[in-house]
């Protein structure tokens, strides 16, 4: 940052005015209650809403500056025999949705859409605060509300028909008069229009009460749970553009509509039409005017921020945030209001600003995501694989390369690249098997967000989903249940698609054309396969691998292998993949299944220590191409890693990490800025290059008993590496709820010396060491402290002390000192006893409470004082305190994510949802947002951009 100056402040003295207004950005959320009116005779479903009482009408929009592009006015009405919506909607690319409703119905809303939401029997009452999606996990048989009905509207592009989509109940189940959620076109009346500039539409819908199963229909003067939403799509109709292309309304409470009732809005059905406007839109900020304005003198164009503090020097308006302003005079107009739009009482207040030319971010490197570019883009080719899930398999064609991973929330489960790994196309539709024709992905597994047990079907070219015989997935032959039915590996070769399905001792044949059953063999815990030169099958099966004539064994593997998972076959070789102590391919000849060579180190890759390229780690599917490449999924975090190697050599030839933990995060040792800590990984960073490779693993727990790595993401783990006082490296953080540890460096490995250990069996689950989660008796839930006394960094019964009842029972990690005394989120400092050879040890009973306040993210300043964030939607949130605990300056009203979900986009100025401190560099603290912002302040309390 160049000429970064402070303006010159003043001081102003703010009397009470009648200042009854404030202008928001936000257009999500205004509305707590929507009136739905009489019809007001018969109603012609044409589209054009003319014939609507539209008293009742409300906007939504996400924010002003894109208001009228992404806005929507929506209404609804009744009569005895069926609800009514309808909706007036600005879009630059009207009705565009190529989610098919015979292929993925589920989809629907993932493109230009309108998700639509109430309870049907007004007698459950309002607010409906105890449903949610998390409530039946894991048992969703028990759910029963038939009153709870989720609709999603949406045209679909290719066929110009409009759709509905009904589900059921928080656990979403289909309703017996609409099969996998699609409501029959003989249950409902819908039609859209574009409008005449096409720069919008409008639709209208006719549901009747008995299409959506209500006990009787709604009437006059009854109550009930609802909510909407509106969802604008990309130009290709393939995805919603994300979350800057939501609106949602109709909200009692910030929330998730969709995981739970507890924040829906309230749905009136009124007597009458003509509804007061007051009453709609009650509760709606007005637009306000900007009764006060101060003038100042800038000696140059510059980026400017100004703020408001109060008389306790704490921040209450950001007044302009990293705007461009001229040199000269300028004038600031603003309404009397803080920032959170409450009439600021009486009193003195001051504002402080700087100035500065243009900030600007300059792309340098990405870790741990072989993306080119690492981010999304337009044309679908930037960004990589899943956040969630590791990599599964991959699978080879003529023209690229498929990889996949077994769940992802941001990211893609499964996509296309060329044959140097350059991508092409990603989708959403996690996997753990994959095989292709050339035109259709046959894919099946996953354990994320896909779930279903079949086998699903897109298209090669875009990844758009598809139908075989008029089928949008393939079912498993009859005789099997969802669980039986779990596809254990897929090949496809000369029209014919085999499965395996390995819990029924079966293979089966489908025809690619069609989807249609050929036959199926008897074969004993079939695996992956894959077709050989000749047309016989191999199989891994049992711990071996067979070959199959038609179904009958003509030839088989047993030596070479150890626990084999993967297998492709290319040019007269059958390659297999060990996942045992071999931990690499095994290569065999089709014409007597004699061994050939080996592919990759012998005992693969260590699970921590030295990175090294040449040694697989947990390999998974493997697919040989036609340049000769073998491609190997391996099936691990820290890193997640494809490996390509020459099939012939068994040369490596490179590799391909990611994609990034959900919230990813990275960490630099101030003492050593050429090495970064990104999942579990020490990488090396060339600063002229801006290129970075793996160094190390730095743990990886490899015994039952084992403190487990550090969660990899900045959400809830934050780790963070260190080099203290005595010239070691130090590491600690959390892993999410269970853990939250501290770790040292010896020679490439960090090994835990203490940590929580959280057990909490019906909330958190358990903690994963066997003795303690075997015994529930013993070691009830709570926390525990644990400390390492023979250096094997396992959990013995002597080594923990059960923190339940002391001060220390909050106990994680909020900072390492270079002294090695630990400070703690419960406000106590643990310094070291003894430290030796590096190890640090502590005595609970020894320790101490912390001078100065200590919070979510608490970042030591060094001159002693401290920083402290700590969302609050209306109390102190971000501060920084001197060493006696006097406040210097601090921040109100900084809400949480889950409470900024139904706020504006975050921009300049807007802290909503901001998460924890990435870190202090001079004088500037930069902190993470939940939304994806960084926002930059000076240490005096002045917010930069």
């Amino acid at each position: 940052m160049r000429k970064s100056r402070r303006l010159l402040g003043a001081t102003f003295l703010l009397l009470a005015t009648m200042i009854t207004g404030h202008c928001s950005d936000n257009g999500r959320g205004l509305h707590k209650q929507l009136y739905v009116v009489p019809a007001p005779g018969k109603v012609a479903v044409d589209g054009r809403l003319d014939e609507w009482d539209l008293s009742g009408m409300i906007e939504m929009f996400v924010v002003q500056a894109t208001r009228a592009t992404q806005s929507a006015k929506f209404a609804a009405m009744y009569d005895s025999e069926a609800l009514y919506l309808g909706a007036e909607v600005n879009d630059p690319t009207p009705m565009m949705n190529m989610q098919d409703p015979a292929v993925n119905p589920e989809r629907g809303w993932d493109a230009d859409s309108c998700q639509f939401r109430l309870t049907t029997d007004p007698a459950v009452g309002y607010p409906i605060l105890d449903e949610s999606a998390w409530k039946y996990s894991g048992k969703k048989e028990s759910d029963r509300r038939d009153d709870i009905v989720h609709l999603t509207l949406w045209h679909y592009t290719a066929t110009a028909e409009p759709q509905l989509h009904m589900l059921l109940g928080m656990t979403y189940r289909e309703p017996p008069n609409a099969p996998r959620g699609m409501v029959p076109p003989d249950q409902y009346e819908a039609k859209y229009l574009k409008r005449e500039d096409g720069r919008g539409y409008t639709f209208e819908y006719r549901i009747p009460w008995r299409t959506l199963n209500a006990k009787a229909p709604l009437k006059a003067g009854d109550i009930v749970a609802g909510t909407v939403q509106f969802n604008w799509s990309r130009p290709d109709g393939q995805h919603t553009a994300g979350g800057s292309a939501w609106a949602y309304d109709v909200l009692r409470a910030p929330g998730f509509p969709f995981q739970s009732t507890a924040c829906w809005g309230k749905l009136i059905f009124h007597p009458s039409g003509k509804v007061d406007r007051k009453l709609v839109e009650e509760g709606v900020p007005p637009d306000r005017p900007l009764p006060l304005e101060f003038a100042y003198e800038l000696p140059e164009d510059a980026e400017c921020t100004i703020q408001l503090f109060n008389d306790k020097n704490e921040n209450v308006r950001i007044l302009v945030a990293q705007q461009q302003r001229m040199g000269g005079r300028n004038v600031e107009r603003w309404d009397g209001c803080d920032d959170s739009g409450n009439i600021l009482p009486e009193g003195t207040y001051r504002w402080r600003g700087i100035y500065h030319q243009p900030i600007r971010a300059e792309y340098r490197f990405s870790v741990h995501n072989s993306g080119n570019p690492p981010y999304p883009t337009a044309d679908g080719k930037g960004g990589w694989g899943g956040d969630h899930g590791v990599p599964q398999t991959v699978c080879a064609f003529d023209e690229g390369i498929l990889m996949a991973w077994d769940s992802s929330e941001y990211g893609w489960d499964v996509i296309r690249t060329d044959f140097e790994g350059r991508k092409q196309w990603g989708c959403s539709y996690d996997a753990t098997h994959m095989a292709t024709d050339g035109e259709t992905v046959f894919s099946a597994g996953g354990h994320g967000f896909t779930r279903s047990p079949h086998i699903q079907l897109m298209t090669v070219k875009e990844a758009r989903p598809r139908q075989l015989g008029g089928k949008g997935e393939l079912a498993a032959p009859p005789g099997g249940d969802d669980s039986s039915n779990r596809v254990t590996g897929l090949a496809c070769d000369k029209g014919i698609l085999y499965a395996s399905y390995g819990a029924r001792n079966l293979v089966a044949k489908f025809d690619t054309r069609d989807g249609s059953l050929i036959s199926s063999w008897d074969v004993p815990q079939p695996g992956r396969l894959a077709v050989m030169s000749d047309g016989r099958v191999s199989v891994i099966s049992g711990g071996k691998v067979l070959i199959l004539r038609e179904g009958k064994v003509d030839g088989s593997i047993a030596e070479h292998l150890d626990e084999p998972v993967g297998i492709a076959c290319c040019d007269g070789e059958i390659f297999v993949a060990n996942r045992g102590k071999l931990m690499n391919v095994s290569v065999f000849k089709e014409t007597d299944c004699s061994y050939i060579r080996s592919i990759g180190r012998e005992g693969g890759r260590p699970p921590k220590g030295r990175y090294d390229p040449s040694g697989m780690f947990m390999p998974g599917g493997i697919a040989v191409d036609k340049a000769g490449q073998l491609w190997v999924a391996e099936v691990a975090d820290a890193p997640k890693r494809i490996s390509c190697w020459d099939a012939k050599t068994g040369a490596f030839k490179k590799e391909f990490f990611g994609g990034c933990d959900y919230f990813a995060y990275g960490y630099i040792d101030p003492a050593k800025p050429d090495e970064i800590l990104v999942h579990n990984v020490l990488w090396k960073i060339d600063w002229k290059t801006f290129g970075v490779a793996p160094v190390t693993t730095v743990w990886r727990k490899t015994e039952p008993a084992m403190i487990p790595y550090l969660g990899s993401g900045a959400y809830s783990a934050s780790p963070k590496i260190i080099t203290a006082a005595n010239g070691r490296q130090y590491m600690y953080g959390n892993n999410y709820a269970h853990f939250s540890a501290l770790f040292y460096r010896e020679g490439d490995i960090f090994k835990p010396v203490m940590s929580k250990i959280h057990v909490g069996y019906d909330y958190i689950g358990p903690a994963g060491i066997p003795f303690m989660d075997e015994d529930r008796e013993k070691y009830p839930q709570g926390q525990y402290f644990w400390q390492d006394q023979n250096g094997d960094c396992c959990v013995q019964p002597e080594e923990i002390t059960p923190l339940k009842g002391t001060p220390l029972e909050r106990f994680d990690i909020a900072w390492v000192f270079p002294d090695l005394s630990v400070l703690l989120s419960c406000g106590y400092i643990l310094k070291p006893v003894s430290v030796e050879a590096g190890i640090p040890k502590y005595d609970l009973a020894k320790a101490e409470k912390y001078s100065l306040p200590v919070k979510y993210s608490t970042v030591p300043g060094e001159d002693g004082g401290i920083f402290t964030y700590e969302p609050s939607k209306t109390g102190l949130s971000l501060a920084r305190w001197d060493r006696d605990g006097r406040m210097l300056w601090g921040y109100n009203g900084i809400p949480s994510w889950p409470e900024s979900l139904n706020l504006g986009v975050t921009g300049p100025g807007k802290l909503w949802g901001m998460t924890q401190c990435m870190g202090k560099a001079g004088d500037f603290l930069v902190f993470q947002t939940y939304f994806g912002p960084n926002h930059i302040f000076r240490a005096d309390g002045i917010y930069v951009g």
